[in-house]
């Protein structure tokens, strides 16, 4: 017990080593600060991936199957095989094709997709996104779109405007082979948040894209399970048990890379940060060789008093591993401050100097998210501790290594 207390008396700032006080400071503070900007950081990589994949699969579906024979016969079969799959909480009929947007002057290239109107719900949230029209319009009129928020303002098209779409199927006339094109109104826009869907995405009927586009769109089924981290392990169920030949994707191929150079990222900066927390832990090193050679006397006086090499161990032991907790303990609170808070600290940086930190179009998403997870505080907290604790070994060693005699020679 008394090694204890004397650990902890040693911690105090020294009033006649105010160098060995700063030092103490400065390592202690840089524990905490790596501490807490690795636990932000990380919470702000988990929140990217978090918001990246929940925007996604807004718009997208957790699985997507096409029949290899593109006609309502397959489809009808796919639907009885999904039947079999207790996983499965949704499915929709779609049709998708690749087309040429024109409004004015304007061009883009977009992906129009035609759904059901009434079991599209089941598989994405699309049509409660709509920031402007009415979504039911696609039901009352058949050449109806609707159209991202992005996608609008780019083209500068509003509710009620026409929108031409141009096929990339040739047709034959007397004038020659000419692209199909067809005028569509808009009849909503929608907002998922995904910068790339709000751009480039087109949604229409399904009876309308199928009419138009013909042999150039894809028809499939796409469908919503119950963990959308089982994706990838049902679409090889399906594939597997189809009694028809199908190609089948699911969500995490979309993407594919950007969420590999998000891990490989992650990975990364823990690495680098770690090694920052490394060098402020080994900065104990020097603080505690400083605290046993200034504390000889202190040291011999109990040794001779009958403490034992243990003892003293365990009084330098307290001194590094107390620095430790109370740097780890202020980097916790600052870092689990800073990732719930990060939002509101980014926009007053924005707001200060001037700029975007995430501008559209470049991150996917335009605010920075955070998503805190227990299992990276605890892991960077009990690593942060085991660092302290093997920076003060060797001090230690040292303490327990004093000779007596020697260090009282010159008291």
């Amino acid at each position: 017990m008394f090694e204890l207390i004397i650990g902890l008396r040693f911690i105090r700032a020294s009033k006649r080593n105010k160098f060995l006080s700063f030092i103490s400071v400065l390592s202690t503070f840089g524990i905490g600060l790596g501490v807490a900007t690795l636990i932000i950081v990380l919470s702000v990589m988990n929140g990217f991936q978090k918001e990246v994949r929940d925007k996604m699969l807004s718009v997208l579906s957790h699985i997507e199957i096409y029949p290899l024979k593109n006609d309502e016969k397959s489809l009808e079969r796919v639907a009885l095989d999904l039947k079999n799959f207790p996983q499965i909480i949704g499915e929709s009929v779609f049709s998708e094709a690749k087309a040429i947007a024109i409004a004015g002057e304007k061009m883009e290239g977009v992906i129009v997709r035609g759904i059901e109107y009434n079991t599209e719900p089941r598989v994405s949230d699309i049509l409660k996104q709509i920031v402007s029209g009415n979504s039911n319009e696609l039901t009352k009129k058949k050449y109806a779109v609707l159209v991202g928020s992005d996608f609008a303002q780019q083209m500068g098209v509003s509710v009620g405007d026409t929108l031409k779409l141009m096929s990339t199927e040739m047709t034959q006339s007397i004038i020659g082979v000419v692209p199909r094109m067809k005028s569509f109104e808009i009849v909503g826009i929608f907002n998922s948040g995904h910068f790339h869907y709000d751009s480039s995405l087109v949604i229409g009927g399904y009876e309308a894209v199928n009419s138009f586009f013909k042999l150039s769109s894809m028809s499939g089924v796409r469908v919503k399970i119950k963990d959308v981290l089982d994706a990838p392990l049902v679409s090889l169920a399906l594939e597997n048990e189809s009694k028809q030949p199908l190609f089948i994707k699911n969500w995490t191929d979309e993407n594919k890379n950007w969420f590999a150079a998000v891990q490989i990222e992650k990975k990364m900066m823990a690495l680098i940060l770690f090694l920052i927390i490394a060098v402020a832990a080994f900065n104990l090193v020097s603080m505690l060789v400083m605290t046993v050679n200034e504390k000889k006397a202190t040291i011999a006086i109990l040794r001779t008093m009958g403490a034992s090499k243990t003892s003293i161990v365990s009084i330098f032991l307290v001194v590094g591993v107390g620095l430790g907790i109370l740097g780890v303990s202020v980097g916790l609170i600052l870092g689990v401050l800073g990732a719930q808070n990060i939002g509101m600290i980014i926009e007053t940086f924005e707001v200060f100097f001037g700029f975007d930190v995430l501008p559209k179009g470049i991150y996917l998403i335009d605010s920075v998210p955070s998503s805190l997870q227990l299992y990276d505080v605890v892991v960077v907290s009990v690593t942060a501790l085991l660092m302290t604790l093997i920076s003060a070994v060797y001090p230690c060693y040292r303490a327990m290594r004093l000779e007596t005699t020697e260090a009282l020679r010159y008291e």
